[in-house]
């Protein structure tokens, strides 16, 4: 971590790692926890799946609770 710390700093460092742990924690629960796999198919399907509802439709606390594609249309007008 030394590495990245002469880098980027303490501050950046902290506030990344809490972002990656709060990504963590929701895909945990989300995918992890919730499915059994059969497959490695099937793993790519839902975790793809995921990734799109997480990143473009799932409300977020950072974006005053929308989601990122109704903040980004909310900004762009």
């Amino acid at each position: 971590y030394s590495f990245s710390l002469d880098i980027i700093g303490l501050d950046d460092f902290l506030r990344a790692t809490s972002y990656i742990e709060r990504f963590n924690g929701s895909y945990r629960i989300a995918v992890l926890d919730a499915y059994i796999f059969r497959t490695l198919d099937e793993v790519r399907e839902i975790i793809e799946k995921w990734i799109e509802y997480y990143n473009n439709e799932r409300p977020h606390d950072a974006l005053n609770n929308k989601a990122p594609m109704q903040y980004r249309l909310a900004k762009t007008g």
